[in-house]
């Protein structure tokens, strides 16, 4: 109660959900819409619900008796079940794991560390399962949480049935093979060079190959001057790759090191509050918005919004929101995709830039915040 409600929105949502509209409703799956009045026959009651609308806040929620019309109950709140049990018998819940080949080998880090986490989620949907029969009056839409959930009992033994490999420090499985890395990671230098020239040298005199990893061909023609300046008679090779740190491996006799070790230029990626994830919009902020504001998609950028609007989507219709670009480009976003959409909170006053479609601007954009 007291809640608003878009009537439009309702009777998609039902009708994604397999609901009837009906004149009048007399069992389970049906609706009906007379003017402010709304019937609802959900699964998971004896009694449809009526909900009374004062325009579009809910006025009063209460439960009637389809042959009488009479009231029976007053309700504040209400849960609506779709026929989820018909849907449950067709279909069988599958394990990610049961998609891969049969000789597949599964790399995996801290299995113990898996089957806790499963466990404690199969447990929340245990106790959720349980809160959902109390509310139902026992009410069963299915016979228990293994037919939604993975529980770990189940997911290991479909773990075993594959090669595994565990890596890391912490191992569950037996095994007869153990394979041990000799490596460690490549040590500071401050941006000294001759130390780092000395190291070099160090390991190309033990016959270890070293490898100077840069993220563009300015930092290896840069790194390649200073080194001959420093030793002219030291021996690297250089590679084009963006890696996340450097590494010494004994076992190969490789030595890696990276440009933004060396230079102690870490890549700290930073997003302007205006633009941030956090912000992203609910349905209840999206119904607040009116045509003209300013909205931030965040594959896109800036546009103004346009209203909602149906749109067919494989053969079914589906409300869109409108979004208005540059050169009056229109963009249509699935109402499924709201979390994309973040309200413009940019400097009172002060209009945005509106992103053109297509043009990278707002990549590049993204990529200065």
């Amino acid at each position: 109660m007291g809640e608003k409600v878009d009537l439009q929105f309702v009777t998609e949502l039902l009708s994604t959900y397999d609901f009837e509209k009906t004149d009048f409703v007399y069992e389970a799956g049906q609706y009906s819409i007379r003017g402010g009045i709304v019937d609802i026959f959900s699964y998971s009651h004896d009694y449809p619900y009526r909900i009374e609308l004062f325009g579009d806040e809910i006025e009063s929620v209460r439960t009637f008796d389809p042959n009488t019309q009479l009231s029976v109950e007053n309700k504040k709140t209400f849960s609506i079940i779709p026929n989820v049990q018909t849907k449950l018998l067709q279909e069988k819940r599958e394990s990610l794991l049961e998609f891969l080949p049969d000789d597949t080998y599964i790399w995996v880090k801290d299995v113990e560390l898996t089957l806790e986490i499963i466990e404690r989620y199969f447990d929340k949907a245990t106790l959720s399962f349980e809160q959902i029969l109390k509310e139902t009056g026992g009410s069963k839409l299915i016979t228990s949480p293994a037919q939604l959930f993975e529980n770990p009992e189940e997911f290991k033994k479909l773990l075993e049935s594959y090669k595994i490999l565990e890596f890391g420090t912490r191992y569950y499985f037996d095994t007869d093979n153990l394979i041990e890395f000799s490596s460690k990671a490549q040590p500071p230098f401050n941006k000294e060079f001759n130390l780092l020239a000395e190291n070099l040298k160090s390991y190309q005199e033990k016959d270890y190959t070293n490898v100077i990893a840069a993220e563009s061909y300015h930092q290896i023609e840069r790194l390649t001057t200073i080194f001959n300046e420093v030793d002219r008679f030291l021996k690297f090779q250089t590679m084009n790759a963006a890696l996340r740190q450097g590494f010494i491996d004994d076992q190969l006799k490789l030595v890696c090191y990276t440009d933004h070790q060396i230079f102690e230029k870490y890549h700290r990626y930073k997003t302007k509050e205006k633009f941030s994830k956090s912000k992203a919009m609910t349905l209840k902020e999206l119904r607040t918005l009116h045509p003209g504001d300013f909205v931030v998609h965040s594959d896109y950028g800036v546009g103004r919004f346009a209203g909602l609007e149906k749109v067919e989507v494989g053969g079914r219709q589906q409300e869109a929101i409108r979004l208005v670009y540059r050169d009056d480009d229109l963009l249509y976003v699935s109402i499924h995709a709201l979390h994309k959409i973040s309200k413009y909170a940019g400097k009172e006053g002060t209009p945005p830039p509106i992103s053109k479609l297509g043009s990278g601007d707002w990549d590049t954009k993204k990529e200065t915040c």
